[in-house]
């Protein structure tokens, strides 16, 4: 394993006022870092950011209102993100939310919204980065964008939180060694299985999936190893760093696809 450090790095992160956000936070300013966090959620975003200004120091962290599904609004708390510490080096895709509506009931409920905060704003958010990034002197960056198990498992009970979590792995892994050789950005993932965040525990109430949530849940302590992995681990470009039960803490294998084109253009070219 590599050793990229994170003391004196300026993190971004979406959703800091609960849940995996808030913990993160901790640990990076822990190692030596300073936070930039964002979240809809006023009070519980500033509750945070205060409890680290109050055990590390008021340079630690600091904090904006932000609803990430409006891409505009991200842009311009991103950018006060810079101009409040200079550069940002890591920026972690974190907010997110879960269907609250069986989409074969309720088709309209609010798919729109779980597609706008999970994916788009992901997609956004890593664009920024990049742009960022690659100009600010040292330049390069590592990006974690936020997955979950949700994005290889098809669910009828959560359709589009899987569209949007599948869409989130596919675009991770496709901006790979190239992004980093090019860049030197490395963006990875993080892939969780149920943890009792907010939404861990809002799944653990729903009958469809109280046993699966009981048997597959993960400590949340888990997960931010697991960030922390995706962030340190210099060798990770275009990686899913996965957490289940089962296997603790573990990197998604990756595919030769350049071999799987090459092998399927000679068996074409072979029946010509």
């Amino acid at each position: 394993m590599g050793g990229y450090t994170v003391t004196g790095k300026i993190a971004f992160i979406t959703g800091v006022g609960a849940g995996f956000g808030s913990e993160l936070a901790v640990r990076l300013v822990a190692k030596g870092a300073r936070v930039f966090g964002c979240d809809i959620n006023a009070a519980n975003g500033q509750r945070v950011v205060d409890a680290i200004a109050a055990r590390f120091g008021p340079d630690a962290a600091a904090f904006a209102v932000c609803d990430v599904s409006d891409l505009a609004d991200l842009e311009r708390v991103f950018k006060a993100a810079v101009a409040r510490f200079g550069r940002v080096d890591i920026v972690v895709n974190n907010a997110g939310i879960g269907e609250t509506s069986r989409f074969s009931d309720d088709p309209d409920s609010n798919w729109k919204l779980v597609m706008d905060i999970d994916l788009y704003a992901v997609i956004k958010g890593t664009h920024l980065a990049l742009n960022q990034m690659r100009t600010q002197n040292p330049p390069g960056g590592v990006v974690v964008n936020v997955a979950s198990m949700a994005g290889f498992l098809p669910d009828p009970n959560m359709p589009v939180y899987v569209a949007a979590k599948m869409g989130v792995v596919g675009f991770t892994r496709s901006l790979g060694w190239k992004i980093f050789k090019n860049q030197n950005v490395r963006v990875n993932g993080v892939a969780p299985t149920f943890a009792m965040t907010n939404m861990g525990k809002l799944a653990a109430q729903d009958p469809d999936l109280k046993k699966y949530v009981q048997a597959s849940s993960v400590p949340v302590s888990l997960v931010i190893d697991a960030f922390m992995r995706a962030i340190e681990d210099d060798t990770l470009a275009g990686d899913i760093v996965r957490i289940t039960a089962e296997k603790g803490i573990d990197v998604l294998p990756k595919k030769d696809l350049t071999t799987v084109a090459d092998k399927n253009a000679a068996k074409a070219k072979a029946k010509i």
